[in-house]
């Protein structure tokens, strides 16, 4: 992924990203803002920010050599993020994207939004356009 926004960063002249990342993706995201300098801000929908609680609440195995966007959370909690929540999501309940706004440490740039009406799969693409227009303050 490092690689690919390397390539578009060179090749379209790209001064700053936005990542956008939904369930798994969201997870990619913040990894990715870590690692890097040139991100704008942070959006996820839905967003598996910390898979060990969420494999435990599923009761699946822990993926052990996978890195946990909640272990960086404080690293990259200056950029800009908003965290959006199903308020019927059973996949990646609020619990998930809570714990990883209270180990970010900010409480002005790490925002959490919840969509009441949607679940993890639905209800997103409805209101994706207004979601987008949200402005996410940060010093």
């Amino acid at each position: 992924m490092n690689e690919a926004l390397n390539h578009i960063k060179n090749k379209y002249n790209v001064k700053k990203f936005e990542l956008i990342g939904f369930s798994g993706g969201g997870a990619i995201a913040p990894l990715l803002a870590y690692k890097r300098n040139d991100i704008d801000n942070i959006r996820t929908i839905a967003g598996n920010l910390d898979h060990e609680t969420l494999n435990n609440i599923h009761h699946v195995d822990q993926m052990p050599l996978s890195l946990n966007p909640i272990n960086i959370a404080a690293t990259i909690a200056d950029i800009p993020q908003i965290h959006f929540i199903g308020g019927k999501d059973n996949v990646v309940p609020e619990k998930i994207v809570k714990s990883y706004f209270i180990h970010s440490g900010s409480k002005e740039c790490v925002k959490i939004y919840t969509q009441q009406n949607a679940s993890h799969h639905e209800g997103w693409l409805e209101s994706w356009g207004e979601l987008l227009k949200i402005k996410i303050p940060c010093k």
